[in-house]
């Protein structure tokens, strides 16, 4: 499987968002608040959030 040069800092945003997460148990987040937390736009949030976790 190749990786893409972007894709290990697409994990990067996707694991510190999920840091985040797992710190707040007891928040429900919306994905306009869960891109801002992954420092991405909602439009990209959806689309590399997707394409890595299927």
């Amino acid at each position: 499987m190749t990786t893409s040069k972007y894709e290990n800092e697409y994990w990067k945003h996707i694991f510190a968002l999920q840091d985040y997460i797992e710190a707040h148990p007891a928040e429900n987040f919306t994905s306009e608040q869960l891109a801002k937390i992954a420092g991405l736009s909602k439009y990209h949030f959806h689309i590399i959030f997707k394409a890595l976790t299927n």
